[in-house]
């Protein structure tokens, strides 16, 4: 029965290890990598396509303050898309296929 107990319990301190760890860790890291998984998934049409904050944000079910950072890193870049009557909306453009391919 103390040898079943003591499994418990280490099995108990892992478990708390891996959930400190995941707390610890950096989320827009593991979405930078999520968001260039995605990107090499894309299609060349989806890849030449302007893609919104808010579509970005829906795929991955993160706040644009944390997709923003995160797509910088994955190599995606910004754009303004200008309409007529001086505004604009910003949208984000994946990095080339080619740069893809290097990695």
């Amino acid at each position: 029965m103390s040898a079943y107990i003591a499994m418990l319990r280490k099995y108990a301190e892992a478990y708390a290890a891996e959930e400190l760890a995941a707390k610890v860790a950096n989320p827009a890291q593991s979405l930078s990598k999520r968001i260039v998984e995605w990107t090499g998934s894309l299609s060349e049409i989806e890849c030449g396509k302007t893609w919104g904050m808010s579509e970005i944000t829906a795929l991955f079910g993160c706040a644009p303050s944390v997709a923003g950072p995160a797509l910088v890193a994955a190599g995606w870049t910004r754009e303004r898309l200008w309409v007529s009557g001086g505004n604009y909306s910003r949208g984000w453009l994946p990095p080339s296929p080619d740069l893809l391919l290097d990695d």
